[in-house]
């Protein structure tokens, strides 16, 4: 049995999401609840990690309400990924309630450091766009997966698509096959890299937050999906950014 397995990481994941039922113009989010909800029919393991930016990299600070680029992405972030009907956890938990969380994880990474003795924490911009599938094929290249690089006729972009002639004995699903010797090496080594054990900074306690952080290995870190949950996230009427066309964000 062929394994399946996917890995990607992009700094614009999805940042396009549908308004409205029929507004999806590339097929990216549809792709991954289809395969989701097809292994779930079948009874097999299928999973899918996304790695993408904790915040954009706009100008602003979220935590004084600037930044109205940097909060008009975030809303076309999360409309794709968990808010409003149409967007990929929204259409599975539909089709199996909270067990999606067995399918697909969406993740982030963060750094810690000790600075004037205070711990203090800061994310890592994901810029790379890769996809790593069932160990045997990698892509690699300038694409976001969004309208503006996968619609053809807006943003030029390049990658190269790796299908490993070579392979090796591996084991997935706990299951023996051939994984393709360059696609495997790479997922093993961002994965020994980013896992991370996931901790709190405790403020009142920062002995035992040293502690705790001399366990961490790695940089991955949960994907905030209820970050500002309640907030409206889209420029507010007046504003320059509010003035420019959807498809700029998109």
């Amino acid at each position: 049995m062929k394994p399946k397995y996917r890995s990607l990481s992009y700094p614009y994941l999805l940042p396009k999401s549908h308004s409205s039922g029929g507004d999806l113009r590339y097929q990216v989010p549809g792709c991954i609840n289809t395969k989701v909800q097809r292994r779930v029919k079948e009874g097999r393991r299928y999973r899918v990690y996304v790695v993408t930016p904790l915040l954009p990299g706009f100008e602003g600070d979220i935590t004084t309400g600037g930044g109205n680029a940097l909060q008009a992405v975030m809303h076309f972030n999360y409309r794709t990924m968990i808010r409003g009907e149409h967007s990929i956890i929204s259409q599975l938990k539909k089709e199996m309630d909270d067990q999606w969380m067995n399918y697909i994880s969406f993740g982030g990474l963060r750094t810690h450091a000790e600075l004037e003795d205070r711990l203090v924490t800061e994310l890592i911009y994901v810029h790379s766009k890769m996809l790593i599938a069932d160990d045997n094929t990698v892509i690699i290249g300038s694409a976001n997966i969004n309208d503006r690089s996968m619609l053809g006729k807006r943003d030029s972009e390049v990658a190269v698509i790796v299908e490993d002639s070579e392979t090796v004995a591996a084991v997935m699903d706990e299951k023996q096959y051939q994984a393709g010797r360059y696609a495997l090496q790479l997922r093993l080594e961002c994965f020994r890299d980013r896992f991370y054990k996931e901790v709190g900074l405790a403020q009142g306690d920062p002995a035992r937050a040293r502690d705790e952080l001399r366990k961490i290995r790695g940089f991955l870190v949960q994907f905030p999906l209820d970050f500002l949950s309640e907030e409206n996230l889209m420029p507010s009427v007046g504003t320059k950014e509010a003035m420019v066309p959807t498809e700029i964000w998109t």
